[in-house]
């Protein structure tokens, strides 16, 4: 339980450690202030539009997992999640394309909708991906692939941020794909936990369940 713990921990923290406070010093040096001053409103755009993609989802997952019994069920159970997922996604496309760019303006003054509005949607979106990947390792008590995803992800964060900013000079939109190929390298282990197990349907039973738990979850993140 100990080891775990620390695992499980320290996989967390050196995210928060490379993402929020190492790579700031880099993030200083190369943008300019104006760039800087856009990057933490994208940051902030980044995460409402989380909260609402991904629409409590993944609290219910935690939720509901493990009153599903077997692997095969619980794959089912995901499979499901994945696709109300991708069925959300397309209705909230709707509505951003005919009023996203209003809304962006309105909580996101100052950084332009074309094409940030569209970099923080990519975001949010392979980030739900790589959120459940760590989720479900998580859950199935894997600590240490738990830990190993953690590391790769940050590794990838930062090397990313380096190349895009200090080699290639890419400014803020190198700074939003390096943001993007973390979740990225989370997300690509999810075919092999789903293995041949992967079912392309929404079950009822499955929806009713997630959004029962997703509702609130979703509307109190909002809220806050």
């Amino acid at each position: 339980m100990l080891s775990s713990t620390l695992l499980y921990g320290a996989g967390d923290a050196l995210v928060l450690l490379v993402g929020g406070f190492l790579l700031l010093l880099l993030y200083t040096h190369t943008l300019s202030q104006t760039e800087f001053g856009q990057y933490v409103v994208i940051r902030t755009g980044i995460e409402l539009l989380t909260y609402l993609l991904h629409f409590g989802l993944l609290s219910a997952v935690a939720r509901l997992y493990f009153d599903y019994q077997g692997t095969d069920s619980r794959r089912g159970y995901l499979s499901s999640v994945v696709m109300l997922f991708l069925l959300l996604l397309v209705v909230w496309m709707a509505l951003l394309a005919g009023w996203g760019e209003r809304a962006w303006r309105l909580l996101a003054p100052g950084a332009p909708a074309q094409p940030y509005l569209w970099f923080s949607v990519a975001i949010a979106v392979v980030g739900f991906f790589g959120m459940l990947a760590s989720t479900w390792l998580r859950l199935d008590e894997r600590a240490g692939a738990f830990a190993a995803l953690q590391v790769t992800a940050a590794v990838a964060l930062a090397v990313t941020a380096f190349v895009n900013l200090s080699v290639l000079s890419l400014g803020l939109p190198g700074l939003l794909v390096a943001l993007l190929a973390a979740p990225a390298v989370s997300a690509a282990i999810l075919p092999w936990q789903f293995r041949d197990g992967f079912r392309p349907r929404l079950q009822v039973a499955h929806a009713r369940a997630t959004l029962h738990y997703a509702l609130p979850a979703v509307a109190s993140l909002v809220a806050y």
